[in-house]
């Protein structure tokens, strides 16, 4: 309000045919917006007062026609403190270079935070604004990409100290959430087999690092089964991922004794990975059911 010149709030219309809500309700905000940038941002998120003015300027002085930002992800439950830092490691493995521009060629690369997502009227428009995504359930994805094809690579930046969010407050929020996104997000950011492939070789590596030496390391104290070349090998690595873990568990401004239960994050985690794949093309978001398989490029 401090800010805001107006705000109107709009009576969303009918969803037309080949649409899904969020696309459709971003479409008709746009339509009614004034001037040369769009904000697009999610319902639980809180902006501190400097904000939208210091990301249009982190827009203009990167050259970029969009940027996104990527602010504090806050946690409450246990289930959150512990799944949420290990779904954001693996979006960081998969996105290294992440902010960094991109040639066209390279948009399955692309990312956005779609929290946060500022794009000019000029490639907002060039791209077919979020008609080119209406089918679309990880929407903010797909802009990104469309966005990277046509030659305005978004920028991202981190804006912890002025974006804050809880995506989900309980365990069932988190397995409906991450279901919904990683099966079909690795379809749009892979070639069509790995796409496929991905969310079980994901569900493999959070076993394989992060639950068998716990487990071999619990068999082995208890049931003294390996002898002392396994026994040392599993408590190696179980401290490994007990100090990975911690600091993570730090950077979500958890306590750091979170950091034990760095297992049962990846198990859960890993469930969550195979569910995904297993329900293929179905999507279930918030009791709607919705068959995403045609909305998914193909492409090179």
């Amino acid at each position: 309000p401090a800010n805001a010149a107006k705000i109107k709030v709009l009576a969303g219309r009918e969803l037309p045919p080949g649409w899904l809500g969020k696309p459709w309700a971003c479409r008709q905000g746009a339509k009614e917006a004034q001037g040369e940038w769009i904000l697009f941002t999610d319902a639980d998120t809180r902006h501190a007062p400097p904000l939208l003015r210091r990301a249009v300027l982190g827009a203009r002085e990167a050259g970029a026609e969009a940027l996104s930002v990527a602010g504090a992800q806050e946690v409450g439950s246990f289930w959150e403190r512990v799944i949420q830092p290990q779904v954001f490691a693996l979006l960081a493995l998969r996105y290294p270079r992440a902010g960094r521009p991109l040639p066209p060629e390279r948009w399955r690369s692309a990312i956005a935070a779609g929290q946060y997502i500022l794009v000019s009227r000029k490639a907002y428009a060039a791209v077919g604004e979020h008609e080119a995504v209406r089918g679309e359930v990880v929407e903010d994805l797909r802009l990104a990409q469309e966005l990277t094809r046509a030659g305005f690579s978004p920028a991202l930046r981190s804006a912890v100290d002025h974006l804050h969010t809880r995506m989900y407050r309980s365990l069932p929020e988190i397995l409906e959430g991450w279901t919904k996104n990683l099966a079909v997000g690795s379809r749009q950011t892979l070639p069509a087999g790995l796409g496929l492939l991905a969310p079980w070789g994901m569900g493999l590596h959070l076993l394989t690092f992060w639950v068998l030496p716990p487990a071999v390391l619990l068999l082995a104290l208890v049931g003294g089964v390996g002898g002392a070349p396994l026994l040392s090998w599993s408590a190696v690595c179980t401290g490994v991922g007990v100090g990975i873990w911690s600091q993570a568990s730090i950077r979500f401004h958890s306590s750091p004794l979170y950091g034990l239960a760095f297992p049962v994050g990846a198990a859960a985690l890993a469930w969550i990975a195979v569910r995904s794949a297993l329900r293929g093309r179905k999507v279930v978001w918030k009791d709607r059911e919705y068959d995403v398989g045609e909305s998914v490029d193909r492409s090179p």
